[in-house]
Parts: structure tokens; sequence; C-alpha cells
């Protein structure tokens, strides 16, 4: 009788009286129920204009495309998600920001042009795509005629060319241009879940806002593919009337962002609400290798009254930035955690990069890859923010710039317990940022400008002299930490943990509010090991640190 009971338990749905829902734009009909595979809806449209409870679960069929905007029309709540997920095998259904321009539409203007009628959606960036990939954007018609792969919009006329210069009318090429702002948007609403989506090419200036955004509070979006946006391919956000709480974005890959950063967590210059609590975790975060980017992720106030509060960042790969603009960002803001993340790749602007106001900035146990940071940038570039702590971190390789650079007023910074291997120079400490600053127990091995080890003020020294001229350092050392295996190139292949025979292994300083890089606080009593993994009970030398 028990067994039969529990099997009856395991049976129910999580949420009594919870509905899946189904969506085809193939087989799908409107008119059908929705409520089974064989009677699925077909249009988000549909989805968008009906009422949900919590525990549903929306279900897109795998291998279609919709081309439409998705806007959650109900919230869940702390019983269950409103769900929407994926059904069915093969790729992740894709909610697309585009729409087909026919071949058809097309008439042969003269060189490698062909000429279409279109107009420009309402605050739209104007792109055009041939079979997925971005055209370049030209300043005219005639050069257009001249270079194959461009576009030029004039008015209500476009001209594009081909990437190979062929009859676009004939070619079967799929050309897409711009129709919608945002993929999927929360609209405020709580507790839901976006699961298993893929979402690609919207358009928007600065007042809109890209593939995937979360306003409101206690949303999950995991699982996702979101790329070749002009705005954030992820973003969280308060909005007038509505908080941004307690959100998560995990498990996700997140890419090539035309204009903008890839993922934002961002607090509008609105009163009364809050973004706060928010976890971006274990994603793969990169600008992609042949197009432009502006940085990969930003925590971002507007003011010194409007904050966002307690983030935490781990977990995740955040890789090749290829614009200028500085990478990782976090500008007023209040107690971000930025732990346990993998750093690496090429990068045209410093990596991490604080700025304007805000308190409680931790950077711990992280490893930072400086070998494709461009030679005239740091790797981390700290100011304006107060008490911002390095803690536990790997910075590797060398491109003849700092490691870590104290600036403009980001007075009483820490610096501990971190390991420096093989690395051009360590720290830089402008002369506004002085006050209150401390830097102890590390290991600095095998810095290569050795006569710059330090800088203080205006000055540059040697370790030794650093040392006496700073005052800091005492108990840093310059020898092999013995890191069993640093692959540049990738995560999860590198190893983290230090040898148990290296002198980094319970060599360090308890760092108040530092976590390892599988996100455990460091040791309150004996003495931490310096690194960014924290050896524990049953842990084995040689083991991974692992996402």
């Amino acid at each position: 009788m028990l067994a039969l009971l529990l099997i009856a338990i395991l049976a129910l749905p999580a949420v009594a009286g919870a509905t899946s829902y189904y969506v085809n734009a193939t087989t799908g009909n409107d008119s059908s129920a929705g409520t089974s595979i064989g009677e699925a809806w077909q249009t988000i449209a549909k989805v968008n204009a009906s009422s949900f409870s919590a525990g549903d679960t929306i279900y897109f069929a795998r291998g279609e495309t919709w081309r439409e905007g998705l806007v959650a029309p109900s919230s869940g709540s702390s019983s269950g998600y409103v769900t929407f997920d994926a059904y069915g095998s093969g790729a992740l259904p894709i909610i697309s920001g585009a729409d087909i321009k026919a071949n058809s539409a097309f008439t042969a203007d003269s060189g490698y042009a062909y000429s279409t009628s279109y107009t420009l959606i309402a605050n739209g960036s104007m792109m055009v795509w041939e079979d997925g990939v971005r055209l370049t954007s030209r300043a005219s018609q005639a050069l257009v005629q001249a270079n194959p792969g461009s576009f030029y919009l004039t008015g209500s006329t476009l001209y594009v060319s081909a990437r190979d210069g062929s009859n676009i009318v004939t070619n079967g090429k799929v050309y897409e241009v711009p129709g919608r702002h945002r993929n999927v948007y929360t609209n405020g609403k709580d507790f839901i879940k976006i699961r298993n989506l893929h979402t690609i090419r919207t358009s928007g200036d600065d007042t809109t806002y890209g593939g995937i955004v979360v306003s409101g509070s206690d949303n999950i979006v995991e699982y996702v593919e979101s790329h070749n946006h002009r705005r954030h391919a992820a973003q969280i956000l308060s909005e007038t009337g509505i908080n941004g709480n307690r959100n998560i974005v995990q498990n996700s890959t997140l890419y090539d962002t035309w204009g903008t950063l890839v993922i934002s967590v961002f607090q509008q210059n609105v009163a009364t609400v809050t973004c706060a609590d928010n976890i971006i975790r274990d994603n793969d975060i990169y600008g992609g290798t042949t197009d432009t980017n502006s940085g990969l992720l930003t925590i971002h106030g507007v003011d010194g009254a409007h904050q966002v509060l307690r983030t935490k960042i781990y977990g995740n790969r955040l890789h090749d930035s290829l614009s200028s603009n500085q990478a990782i960002q976090f500008y007023d803001v209040e107690q971000v955690r930025f732990y346990g993340n993998w750093v690496y790749g090429t990068f045209a602007g410093n990596p991490i990069y604080t700025k304007t106001r805000g308190s409680g900035v931790v950077i711990s146990a992280n490893f930072i890859n400086m070998a494709g940071v461009v030679n005239t940038t740091d790797a981390m570039f700290l100011q304006d923010i107060a008490g911002t702590r390095v803690l536990h971190n790997i910075f590797y390789g060398q491109n003849g710039r700092w490691a870590v650079r104290f600036h403009t007023n980001a007075t009483n910074g820490v610096v501990q317990n971190n390991i420096f291997h093989t690395v051009s120079k360590v720290i830089n400490v402008d002369a506004s940022a002085q006050s209150g600053f401390s830097m102890n127990w590390n290991d600095a091995y095998g810095v290569t400008a050795g006569a710059t080890w330090g800088k203080w003020g205006a000055t540059e020294y040697t370790f030794a002299n650093w040392k006496s001229t700073s005052s800091q350092d005492a108990n840093t050392v310059e020898v092999d930490p013995q890191l069993p295996s640093i692959n540049t190139a990738n995560w999860p292949a590198s190893n983290l943990f230090v040898a148990l025979t290296s002198p980094m292994y319970h060599a360090g300083k308890h760092a108040q509010g530092a976590r390892d890089a599988r996100g455990r606080r460091f040791y309150m009593g004996g003495r931490p090991t310096i690194g960014p993994y924290e050896y524990g009970a049953g842990d084995l030398a040689g083991s991974r640190v692992a996402r």
C-alpha cells in the first residue's frame, strides 16, 4: 500500500492543476486547444493573448522558428513558475527578431547592388543578414555597388549586395531585415522561467533591450542561446513601478551583440524600485571572433541614488571582447561578488573595470589570463569605487601592462592571496588611491619586467623598493606556486589547485567575504591556500575546479 501511495504522489504534477501547452509553427492551429502535441497552437501571438497559472508550462517545438516576440502574459507564484520551454527533438526553437525579405522583392541596381523597398522599425538600427551573417553597413549606394556583402538604407529604399557578388533575385540565399526590438520579455511578471529557447537578431537603440529582457522578480533564464543582437543578449532590469530582484541567468550561451554588452543587470533612474540580489552563473559569455561588440557584462546603476545591489556573478566563462570598451564593468553598485570565473581570450579593452560610484566589490578566486589583452591596457582597472577587494585570483600571462591598477579615488583597496604568474607588471596604485590601500600575502612568480614590479604614485619600483616605499607586501613572495596545469584556452581543462607541495598551500591570510572557485568560503580558522581554491577534507591534488 505504501509503495502504491508513493507512486501516486510522484505521478502528480508539481503544482496541482498545472497544465501543459504546446506550440508548433508548422503544424499548429490557434483554434486548437493547445493542451496536447496533436492540438498545438501555432503562433506566439496566441500565447501572448492567453492566461496561465502557477505551474503551467508552454512548450515550443524544437526545430521551428517564430518571427514574433514572446511577452509573458501571467505571473507564476512561489508555488510554481509559469515556464516557457521546448519539446521534441532537434535544434532549440528559434524566436527571431528579424523578418525575411523575399528574393523576388529585389531588383537589379548596378554593380553588385540590388534594391528593394523597406521601412526601418521605429528606434531601430539598420542591419541586414544573409544566411544568418550580418552584412556591412555602407554610407552610400555607390559603395554597395562596389563592395559585395554590404547594404545601405536611404529613405524607404534598401540597397544590398550578396557576399559572393551573386544575383540576389536567383541565388537562393535568405535575406533578413529588422522586425522587432525584443525576442522574449517577462513584462514585469514574477516567477517566470525561460528555458531551452534560441533568440536571435533583434534591433534597437539605447531605449530597447535585445534578446531576453527580464523585468520583475524571482525569474529564471536557463539553457538558452541568445546572440546576434543590436542590444543585450540577456538583460535583468528594474522599470517604472517594477522591481528587478532575485532573478537568475544560468547555464546559457550568450554572445555576439553589436553596439553594447552581451549581458546587463541595470537599475534604471526610477523611484521606489530596486534591482537587487540577482545572480549570473555558469554561462558562456563571449563577443565572437569576427564581429564587433562593446564588452561582455555590465552591472550598472545610473547615479548614487539608483544603484544595483548585491549581485553575484560566478562560474562563468567570459572571453573574446573585441571592442575597446571594457569587457566586464561595475558602475554604481553596492556589494558585487565576482568569483570563480574564467576570463581569457582576446581583449581590446580592460577585462575588468570599475567606475563612477559604489562600494563592496569583491573580485575573488578567478582565473584571469592577460596574454590576449591588448598591450595598451591593464587587466584590471579599478577606479572611483572605494573598498574593492582583489582576493585569491590567478593572474597569468603577459602583455606589457599591469595586472592590477587602482586609479582615481579607488581608496581602501585590498589585494591579498593572489598568484601573479608570468605577468609583465604586478600593481599600480595612483596617488589618489593610496589612502587605506593594503596589499600582502601574494605570490609573484616570473614577473618579466622586474625593474617595474610595482608603481606607487608616479614612480615605478623593483619588488624590494616597492615594499620599502609603499610599506606593502611584507609577506608576499616570489616563488614557483606549483600550479599543476594551466590551459589558457579552455575551461575546465585547467587545474586551479596548487600542488600539495606548493609553498602556497595554507600560506595565505584569511580575507573576510572571500569565496573559492567552487563558491565555498575560505576557512575561518587556520590559513587559507593562496590562489582560487581552498583545499578541504577529501580534496585531492590534481583535481579540477569544475563549473
